[in-house]
């Protein structure tokens, strides 16, 4: 039971870690945005494919959506990093 704990602890620093970069890097696309946008509306492990510590493609857009530029981005935070975690910290 330890070893599985310990497992999904350092699948959700890599995520962390893949999330902070990924939006590092794409933050300008969210500055260039000044209305409504489309967003998937359903990520999860089974709709997002990784090769290494890259995202390669998102699956499953039954629910896309208009939005604010930035609800995918909450929700994402969300998911992967509840509030009641010590990963939010940083």
């Amino acid at each position: 039971m330890h070893a599985e704990r310990a497992r999904v602890v350092g699948c959700l620093f890599l995520i962390k870690k893949i999330l902070k970069e990924y939006f590092s890097e794409n933050e300008h696309l969210l500055n260039s945005v000044s209305g409504p946008v489309l967003v998937h509306n359903d990520l999860h492990f089974e709709n997002i494919l990784f090769a290494g510590d890259k995202i390669t493609a998102m699956l499953d857009f039954d629910f896309a959506r208009q939005a604010p530029k930035e609800y995918e981005l909450w929700h994402l935070i969300d998911f992967f990093i509840p509030q009641n975690t010590s990963l939010k910290k940083n």
